[in-house]
């Protein structure tokens, strides 16, 4: 499942984000990773993201 997203903070040495998910209340995901490497490095707090999420779990997502 796609889920779109905001992020809200970024650890560029873990290459994660936690993002903000606008369609379920605005609630904040734990780090999530990014599909490619080095994405944290380019990314934006504020920028909008799409998360692919696996067995609909948000433990099991990357950010695409």
């Amino acid at each position: 499942m796609l889920v779109k997203g905001k992020i809200s903070s970024i650890n560029a040495s873990a290459n994660t984000a936690e993002v903000i998910l606008l369609e379920y209340d605005n609630v904040v995901t734990a780090p999530v990773p990014f599909y490619h490497k080095g994405a944290a490095d380019i990314a934006t707090v504020g920028q909008f993201v799409v998360l692919a999420l696996f067995n609909n779990d948000f433990n099991d997502s990357v950010i695409l």
